[in-house]
Formats: structure tokens, C-alpha cells, sequence
């Protein structure tokens, strides 16, 4: 550039070199050195570019308005570098809000997982304590006994005795002589003795009164409690 070569002429008609320069502008001698060979990109800021050039200028005397389209070319290198700066920015503003809302978005999602892991866990507790409750009822039942009633069968000598609680399978037991059984039921029982001389039967810590089927074989007995006078009562019948 003439401008440059023209500088460089001057400066040395003057008998100064780049370190004098540099001192009397109170710059660097390398920004100098950059100015005379032109090598503005090395400048790590091309904003102050235009102001060295015309403060050279002046310093060594010369006219700068005989510069005017030069200056102008280095101005317009100067607004450029501005431009990338101000785009680049830009570019960093693009990117910290992009990275702010992807940020923000992450903590959202993170925290709505950590509710609904909160939810689901107060769920399973919900259920376990729930299952707690359950189990605790179910070793309660287990524990409290339910009221059955009962008869026992005494055998007087070897007999087969015929029996049921409730809805239970009919059993056949043999007895021998002076052997006793307890029968448990809720609601009923039958029992079917081959003779009335081979066994008897305790009802309410009493033997039941059978004398009136001494002469009968298979007879049939039934067995209930009775919900006002909490007795068991009984009754013949014909069929087991």
C-alpha cells in the first residue's frame, strides 16, 4: 500500500527507527513492524488499526486527508474484524442461552424423575405396609381360635364307629375297648354307632341318654349346637 511505503520512507528521512516510534506513540515496536509490512492480521485487534495508522501519520508530519482511500480500505478491515466480533457474540449468546435451556430442560426431566421415583416408591411403602397389615390380621385370625363344638366317643368294647363334622368326608374309625375320640364341629355332626352297648357318646360333660336304642343296630345320630342355650343338642335319624 502507498500509504505503508510512504510511512516507512518518511520514518527513515527522519533518521528514526521502529523502537523510537513505538516509544513516542507508546505502542509495542512489534505493532510498528506489523504497520510497515503490512501484516495486519497479526494484530490481535484490528479495532485500534485505523488509529495507529493516522496517529503515524501525524507524528511524522504528513498529511493525512492525501490518504483518504486508503485509510478508508483499512478502516473497512477494521469494521469487518468489529462484525466477526460482534457475530461471534452473537454466536456466544446463541450458544449459552441453547446451553441454559438444555440445562434447565435436564433439571426439569431430572426432577419430575425424582418426584414420580418419590411417588412410586411412597406406592410400594402404600403397599407394603398395606401387606404389613394384611399378614398381621391373618397371624391375628390364626391366633384367635374359633369356637367349635365338640362331642366325645367313648368305646365300650371293639366297634367301628361312622362319623362327620360339618361338610367333612365321612371317616370310619375302629375302636377298641376304652378308647375315646373328641369330634370338633361348628355346626353339626353325625355319628353312626353299629350298637348302642358298644359305645357312648359325651354331650354337654354327659353321657347321652341312649337306652331307648339298646335293641337297635346302626343307629343314626345328629349333632347340633344350639345358638340361644349354647348347648349341643342331638336327635335320631334315619339316614347318615
Amino acid at each position: 500500500m502507498k500509504i505503508i511505503e510512504d510511512i516507512k520512507i518518511k520514518r527513515k528521512e527522519l533518521n528514526l527507527n521502529t523502537n523510537e516510534i513505538a516509544e513516542k506513540l507508546h505502542l509495542q515496536e512489534t505493532y510498528i513492524k506489523y504497520i510497515e509490512s503490512e501484516e495486519f492480521d497479526k494484530f490481535p485487534d484490528k479495532i485500534y488499526l485505523y488509529g495507529y495508522i493516522v496517529r503515524y501519520l501525524k507524528l511524522l508530519n504528513m498529511k493525512v486527508e492525501e490518504y483518504t482511500e486508503e485509510l478508508e480500505k483499512i478502516k473497512k478491515l477494521q469494521e469487518e474484524q468489529i462484525e466477526e466480533k460482534e457475530g461471534k457474540k452473537r454466536d456466544n449468546k446463541k450458544i449459552y442461552f441453547i446451553f441454559i435451556v438444555v440445562v434447565f430442560i435436564v433439571i426439569i426431566i431430572s426432577l419430575l424423575f425424582l418426584i414420580e421415583k418419590k411417588e412410586i416408591k411412597k406406592e410400594e411403602i402404600k403397599v407394603s405396609v398395606k401387606e404389613e397389615n394384611i399378614r398381621e390380621e391373618t397371624e391375628e385370625n390364626k391366633k384367635i381360635e374359633i369356637p367349635k363344638n365338640e362331642i366325645k366317643i367313648v368305646s365300650k368294647k371293639k366297634t367301628n364307629v361312622k362319623y362327620q363334622a360339618d361338610t367333612e368326608a365321612i371317616e370310619t374309625k375302629l375302636f377298641n375297648a376304652d378308647d375315646s375320640m373328641v369330634l370338633n364341629f361348628y355346626n353339626r355332626a353325625k355319628v353312626n354307632l353299629e350298637n348302642v352297648w358298644d359305645a357312648g357318646i359325651i354331650v354337654n360333660d354327659t353321657f347321652a341318654q341312649l337306652g331307648s336304642f339298646k335293641n337297635k343296630r346302626n343307629i343314626n345320630l345328629e349333632f347340633f349346637a344350639d345358638t340361644e342355650t349354647k348347648k349341643i343338642k342331638w336327635r335320631a335319624i334315619e339316614n347318615f
